[in-house]
């Protein structure tokens, strides 16, 4: 058997706040395969993000490697692409430029990619919004936008940070059916933080459990249920009991 696409070993980082040490990562090792969808829960504050933004050479790490394909890379920018809550849109740019952030920046063929991304705009149900600009949109049209960019990078990594956080109910769960949609069409390798333990459960292929602050994995459960899938579902609802117990756990285990 070769390679996991993606490998993770044993990552640390310690940032100093006033002269005292403060460990957020200790030592967190993934392995995940190539088209895998993997979703990352933990309590609040337990260094979720940090783990992303060393994972995109944003801040150093203290300790660790990460392997893409077998090969040791110092990040992964290049080659993931990094969405987060905020949709972070150029207010000066239309909808259809900033769709075309990444290819501009990656140098790729802009004919090209421009008619790829008015193809994407169509799946996201953004056709006819091309010429729009960001503040005429609504939350969630603006995180369609963001998620087309992110797929428009054409990377094979995908770095999901609470993308769905900020809106509501009925239009999370659209946004969560077309990522689902996006992501069995186009396969890339997905890491999603969520606090929403239903959210990792509807989504992932496995759900990692990392530990209060400083954060490794404690535990990654399969999600063995074929998709669409239904929070109501009694399979998922045994997998929901069971990972809310480890987060309480953790929780327990930091409270005063």
């Amino acid at each position: 058997m070769g390679h996991p696409f993606l490998e993770i070993h044993r990552l640390s980082k310690t940032f100093v706040l006033n002269g005292r040490k403060l460990p957020v990562l200790q030592g967190i090792s993934l392995e995940v395969q190539e088209g895998e969808f993997v979703a990352l829960i933990g309590p609040s504050g337990c260094g979720k993000s940090t783990l992303f933004n060393v994972l995109m050479g944003l801040v150093p790490a203290d300790e660790g490697e990460i392997r893409l394909k077998g090969e040791p890379v110092p990040h992964l920018q290049r080659r993931a692409a990094y969405m987060i809550q905020k949709d972070l849109l150029l207010p000066w740019r239309t909808v259809l430029q900033n769709t075309l952030l990444y290819p501009e920046i990656l140098g790729h063929d802009l004919p090209r990619a421009e008619a790829r991304a008015r193809e994407l705009l169509q799946e996201v149900g953004l056709a006819g919004f091309e010429h729009a600009w960001p503040y005429t949109l609504s939350g969630g049209m603006r995180q369609r936008v963001a998620l087309a960019r992110t797929l428009m990078s054409g990377l094979p990594v995908l770095l999901l940070d609470e993308p769905f956080g900020a809106l509501d109910a009925l239009t999370r769960r659209r946004m969560q059916q077309l990522l689902l949609k996006l992501w069995q069409h186009y396969q890339p390798t997905i890491l999603f933080v969520t606090h929403d333990v239903e959210e990792a459960l509807l989504l992932a292929d496995r759900v990692g459990v990392l530990t209060a602050r400083p954060a490794r994995i404690r535990e990654m459960v399969e999600v063995q249920v074929p998709r669409p899938r239904s929070i109501a579902q009694e399979p998922l609802l045994r997998l929901r009991q069971k990972l809310l117990q480890l987060l309480e756990s953790e929780v327990q285990e930091v409270s005063p």
